[in-house]
C-alpha cells in the first residue's frame, strides 16, 4: 500500500495499491485478443445520431477465458 503525504485534505487519508509491483509488464497473449468495433455515434443505418462522438485510438478487447480450455497459457 502506498500512503500519500497530506498535501491537501483529500490526500490526508488516501492510500492505494502499487499495481506496478503485481503486474508482469508483458504484452497480452495474442490468441486472447479481439478487435473492438466502435459505433462512433452512429445507428444501425450508419447515420450519425450523436454529435461529437468518434475518432480516438483503435482499441482491442482482452477475452477472459472463464472456461479454462486453453492449455499451457499463463493467463
Amino acid at each position: 500500500m502506498k500512503t500519500y503525504k497530506p498535501v491537501t485534505k483529500s490526500f490526508r487519508a488516501m492510500t492505494r495499491i502499487e499495481y506496478r509491483k503485481y503486474l508482469s509488464g508483458h504484452s497480452p497473449h495474442k490468441p486472447l485478443m479481439r478487435g473492438k468495433k466502435q459505433s462512433a455515434g452512429r445507428n444501425a443505418f450508419g447515420r450519425i445520431t450523436m454529435r461529437h462522438h468518434g475518432g480516438g485510438h483503435k482499441k482491442s478487447y482482452r477475452m477472459v477465458d472463464f472456461s479454462f480450455n486453453k492449455k499451457n497459457i499463463p493467463e
